[in-house]
């Protein structure tokens, strides 16, 4: 036996769809904010190659993850320079943070793995489908 559906009955699932959409979202944003203003840390000793106007990183001899801090932080932004000011095409070794994008990008695939899980899950007990359990389709 099919459940009725009237036209009432489409638009308050379709609205009651889009409630549990934007619910969700609302808890989801302020994790994925977090995740932006407290993002990963690696600490970085390299070698880089100094050219007119910037430096490109050469080799890296130690990289280490320095843990969550500010995307603010002062600290994290500085990088040390020995020589302090490099001439143009030279070597120099460089002590610097860095975003760690790998676990960033983990952190985010498991917050919307975790929001679709949640959507699915609520939504099937929320919102059953119109056949009810144990029934087939009617023949056409």
């Amino acid at each position: 036996m099919l459940h009725s559906t009237t036209r009432s009955d489409t638009v308050g699932r379709g609205f009651g769809h889009l409630g549990l959409a934007v619910t969700l979202m609302l808890t989801t944003l302020p994790c994925l904010l977090l995740t932006i203003a407290l993002p990963p840390w690696r600490e970085v000793e390299c070698q880089r190659r100094q050219t007119l106007y910037w430096s490109e990183r050469v080799a890296v001899r130690k990289a280490s993850f320095a843990g969550f801090d500010w995307l603010l932080s002062g600290s994290k932004w500085t990088t040390t320079r020995n020589p302090p000011n490099p001439s143009s095409d030279s070597l120099f070794e460089s002590h610097e943070f860095e975003i760690h994008r790998p676990v960033l990008a983990v952190e985010w695939l498991l917050l919307v793995t975790l929001a679709g899980t949640v959507w699915y899950k609520i939504s099937r007990r929320v919102f059953p489908p119109t056949l009810l359990p144990n029934e087939s389709p009617p023949p056409s």
